[in-house]
Formats: C-alpha cells, sequence, structure tokens
C-alpha cells in the first residue's frame, strides 16, 4: 500500500513540475507581456475591448459604476478607493 501511495505522490509531483514548466509554448492567440506589454495591464482594456463597446467597473480611482447593496450610490461610510483597490 505504501509503495502505491508513493507512486501516485510522485507522479503528480512530476505532473505538476512539468506543467509549471517555464519556456513552455503558449495557446494559439494567447498574449504574453513581452509582445504586447501595454495590452494586459490591471485596470486597462485593449484597443479591440473599448472598439466592441467593454467598458470598466472600476477603473483604479472611481466608484461612478459601483452602488451599494440596497443602495442608489456608493456607500459613504465603510469603502474607499486606495491605491488603485476597493
Amino acid at each position: 500500500m505504501k509503495k502505491i501511495t508513493g507512486f501516485f505522490a510522485i507522479a503528480l509531483i512530476v505532473t505538476i513540475v512539468f506543467s509549471c514548466a517555464p519556456g513552455e509554448k503558449q495557446k494559439e492567440g494567447a498574449v504574453s507581456r513581452e509582445e504586447k506589454p501595454e495590452e494586459i495591464l490591471p485596470n486597462r482594456l485593449t484597443k479591440q475591448e473599448l472598439s466592441e463597446g467593454w467598458f470598466l467597473l472600476f477603473d483604479g480611482q472611481s466608484t461612478s459604476f459601483w452602488r451599494g447593496y440596497n443602495q442608489e450610490s456608493f456607500p459613504k461610510k465603510g469603502w474607499t478607493v486606495e491605491d488603485g483597490a476597493l
């Protein structure tokens, strides 16, 4: 029983190591940071997303598209925007 458990543990570790190995080819259509760094910044939309009509709910600065639960506006107490986060 110990040999079987050990075998599965080793197989799991090998699978994890090789699935996370650097230099692995990306899936077709994936964008890497080296290729287009301006298009994958957090809280930014790509040119294509903008042309398709997408908009950000949170841009890291304003709460214009946010409201409190069962409220008409953003809560006055308890929530703030600091360092680009709610």
